[in-house]
């Protein structure tokens, strides 16, 4: 388990002492020792992939309430280029 740790430390570029290997060896050990209890668990029952019968929709049904018009959206824009919204520039 120790290279396992070490390639992801080193695919997160983290930098970890030998004692620090040993210990998250150990601690991802133990999490896949309980996770691999799950595999023997029992399914016996049928997965829940339809509804639960018996409970409604609490959501509204949608409902169109008419076109705002470009110029009332770009009222409340920060700012607009010609017929766009403008947006700042975050990557260079």
């Amino acid at each position: 388990m120790t290279e396992e740790v070490r390639l992801a430390a080193s695919l997160a570029k983290i930098r970890l002492s030998e004692d620090e290997l040993a210990v998250y060896a150990h601690a991802f050990d133990s999490a896949f020792a309980s996770l691999s209890s799950l595999t023997q668990a029992s399914a016996s029952c049928e997965p829940l992939v339809h509804g639960i019968e018996g409970v409604a929709c609490v959501l509204r049904e949608d409902a169109h309430y008419g076109d705002f018009g470009r110029e009332a959206l770009f009222e409340c824009a920060p700012d607009v280029q010609g017929d766009c919204f403008a947006v700042p520039k975050i990557l260079e």
